[in-house]
């Protein structure tokens, strides 16, 4: 069985194509398919229908909860740091996702919109949506700034593949990580052990999955000077669902499914 991760496009989609729907039901019905949730998606859905149409909260959710499996993916900064804490105390890795209690949290909420119910304590949600656009204005003043005088001219390569494994962007990659690692996760900076961790970066799923997907998003706006694929909060669904068979976030993708 293949496990599938649909971004917030795909599930407003779903609501509006109720032959799309029957399609999707037949593949999980017959466990041809397992629909992996996560907490982005939960974010989202939860903020952008809680105060507009009741109507398409009701259906939008009772559309989720209908697809979605019990596996609820916890966030990227979380996931990163506990498999990167994982590597160095050389134990077991954590999961992925939610324990029980967090997961029901969570499918109680959706449950009560797809009832009609109002959600009285969105404001956590919604400061979330709001710092996705500022997150999102600061990182595009930065670019423009910087580009004039860029280290790493991304149009000197004919595609993002070149561009990332050139010598320029793998030595600005390894200075992003030592000071990541730094930062947030090796105290009293431990050369030997970050010089281990970057060795060992392909055993790392997800800090490599943030590293490459850190890369598309400079790529994206020294070559079209927006990101090509939403922002940096839209690279975190990616991110997380990394270990995912099937990733949809389109209409294309959805027909190729």
């Amino acid at each position: 069985m293949n496990t599938v991760y649909f971004d917030t496009f795909v599930y407003n989609r779903l609501v509006d194509d109720k032959n799309l729907q029957k399609k999707i039901s037949a593949l999980k019905d017959t466990k041809r398919i397992e629909i992996i949730f996560s907490e982005y998606l939960f974010n989202e859905l939860v903020c952008t229908w809680n105060n507009k149409s009741p109507q398409r909260a009701v259906d939008l959710f009772k559309c989720v909860l209908e697809f979605i499996s019990d596996k609820i993916l916890r966030q990227r900064e979380t996931i990163i740091n506990e498999e990167i804490t994982s590597f160095v105390s050389n134990c077991h890795r954590p999961s992925i996702f939610f324990d029980q209690i967090q997961r029901n949290k969570m499918l109680e909420v959706m449950g009560k919109l797809s009832k009609g119910e109002k959600i009285t304590n969105i404001k956590p949600v919604q400061n979330i949506m709001n710092n996705k656009k500022k997150g999102y204005d600061k990182i595009k003043n930065i670019i423009k700034k910087y580009q004039p005088k860029q280290r790493i001219s991304a149009n000197a390569y004919s595609n993002f593949e070149e561009f990332y494994n050139s010598p320029e962007v793998k030595k600005e990659e390894s200075n992003f990580i030592t000071k990541l690692l730094t930062n947030k996760i090796i105290k009293n900076s431990d050369s030997d052990l970050i010089k281990q961790i970057k060795t060992n970066i392909s055993n790392l799923s997800y800090f490599k999955s943030y590293l490459r997907m850190t890369s598309v998003y400079q790529y994206s706006f020294f070559v079209y000077k927006k990101p090509l694929r939403g922002d940096d909060y839209d690279l975190r669904h990616f991110v997380c669902a990394n270990k995912v068979d099937i990733l949809v976030s389109d209409s294309d993708f959805i027909n190729i499914l």
